[in-house]
């Protein structure tokens, strides 16, 4: 992400020194960002190169591009990834995608995204992709021979952890009180708590693999 706001400073004559607030302000509600990256798409990487649901490389699992798996094997530094609970991030996603906003809408419109995954993981610009993939790039944990990440982080307990790799190495990083595009999905009042039984069977169907690869309780439904 960092060189694709160098690219946009470039063009728009920004100073690099303030690309921290570039993206800050860019990423502050949907209604800026998305003329944002309308008016700025060409200088976003997108993979594959001319293919069928595209992703950004930021979103994009090492199995989908050999300059991703690249980027994540240098020896230059330490990576590591956050994963989070599946149904939690289906939910997240879903908002910041689709507006059904009632619990029948949304299982009916679920259903639909889940029965077209198998055949289009990718699409919606990766953003309802395996987790298994990006970190092992494989789709099920059991069939993995490397680890992309070198360490795993969990967002449910991310202050905690962040915090305590920044100490390992040294580093005085923290990560901020604002949790950003939080606002985004604020639109709709419904919670995981209030999706049908039906959804959420569904939803752990289709994302196990992640559920089994790190260590997350079956949701109860």
């Amino acid at each position: 992400m960092l060189r694709t706001y160098q690219r946009i400073a470039k063009v728009d004559q920004i100073d690099e020194k303030d690309l921290g607030n570039l993206f800050d302000y860019s990423h502050s509600s949907d209604l800026v960002y998305m003329p944002f990256k309308k008016m700025h798409r060409s200088l976003y990487h997108w993979l594959p190169p001319g293919g069928t649901d595209q992703c950004e490389d930021v979103h994009t699992p090492p199995s989908r591009s050999s300059d991703v798996a690249l980027y994540y094997q240098a020896d230059r530094c330490t990576t590591f990834c956050v994963v989070r609970e599946p149904l939690a991030r289906f939910w997240s996603a879903f908002q910041m995608m689709f507006y059904a906003c009632d619990p029948e809408s949304v299982d009916k419109r679920a259903r639909e995204l889940l029965s077209d995954l198998p055949t289009r993981p990718y699409e919606h610009e990766c953003f309802f992709m395996l987790q298994v993939e990006s970190i092992y790039g494989v789709t099920n944990k059991s069939a993995a021979t490397h680890q992309y990440c070198d360490r795993i982080l969990h967002e449910e307990n991310l202050d905690q952890e962040f915090d305590a790799l920044m100490a390992e190495y040294g580093r005085h990083a923290e990560l901020p009180e604002e949790h950003l595009m939080s606002s985004w999905t604020d639109i709709c009042n419904m919670s995981v708590a209030d999706l049908r039984p039906e959804t959420k069977a569904a939803v752990y169907e289709y994302f196990k693999a992640d559920y089994e690869a790190f260590g997350y309780p079956k949701p109860d439904f």
